[in-house]
């Protein structure tokens, strides 16, 4: 009797642990996201790149992901956040950078759709190659039990920024050239000043405007560049007229002298 007793207990401590085993094997089955918790079995979710092209994307540039919740039950779920991870390709379990978490506190009611957008940037820094991003979605229901679930979970080919020419370029570019054009054009205003240049290309010609003055008889004609006047000598005093005599002469020994 013993014996029968001592059998029927360790069968049902044998029937406990098998149970047992069973849920933590349905627990690690339906943790499938990195977070560690566990996806509601009313919730499905899609995934869609519409920036990225080719599965490609420039290493410091942004990208956006968006997602479809779709709310298979009877209860309300309140999404409440949103995070990506850079993973290994490798190993997807293994994080290799946090991207920044997206706060959405939005409730899908039972049978309906939300759609999300998710936007990450990786660090300029980084190597370009292939990684895995992985991105996970956070809900509660009405019981304020908290799920997770992956949306996103794809390889991508991380390439090499191209460097475009953007405003600032251009603004930088044009400064320069300016800062070019007064130097060249100081450096050539100093040289002008100096023997060498003068030696080879001659010195500036000073344009001057000359005033030639001529004794007629009794009247002095005066022409200058821009008019000429005929002056009357009987109106002029006998010394005042001997001055401009000497004036004369001496305007007509320097031109002389010139020539």
């Amino acid at each position: 009797m013993k014996i029968s007793s001592i059998l029927a207990l360790f069968a049902v401590l044998a029937c406990i642990v098998l149970v047992r085993a069973q849920d933590d094997d349905i627990l690690n089955e339906n943790a499938d996201s990195l977070s560690g918790f566990i996806s509601s079995p009313d919730v499905g979710v899609y995934s869609f790149l519409p920036s990225i092209h080719d599965n490609t994307i420039e290493v410091g540039k942004s990208a956006d992901v968006l997602m479809g919740f779709t709310n298979n039950g009877d209860r309300p779920f309140n999404v409440q956040y949103i995070r990506g991870y850079l993973v290994s390709p490798v190993d997807p379990t293994h994080i290799l950078y946090n991207f920044t978490g997206t706060p959405v506190n939005v409730t899908v009611e039972a049978e309906e759709v939300a759609t999300l957008l998710y936007r990450f940037k990786t660090n300029p820094q980084m190597d370009a190659r292939e990684f895995g991003v992985v991105v996970d979605v956070f809900y509660l229901n009405e019981d304020r039990d908290t799920f997770a679930t992956t949306f996103f979970n794809r390889t991508l080919n991380f390439t090499e920024a191209s460097e475009g020419i953007d405003a600032k370029n251009i603004f930088s570019y044009l400064f320069l050239f300016i800062m070019l054009g007064l130097l060249g054009f100081g450096a050539f205003k100093l040289a002008s000043q100096t023997q060498s240049y003068k030696k080879y290309f001659g010195a500036p010609k000073k344009v001057t405007s000359t005033v030639t003055t001529t004794s007629v008889s009794n009247n002095i004609l005066r022409t200058g560049p821009l008019e000429s006047q005929q002056i009357d000598l009987d109106y002029v005093p006998a010394a005042h007229r001997k001055l401009l005599e000497k004036r004369t002469k001496r305007v007509d020994s320097l031109s002389a002298k010139q020539e």
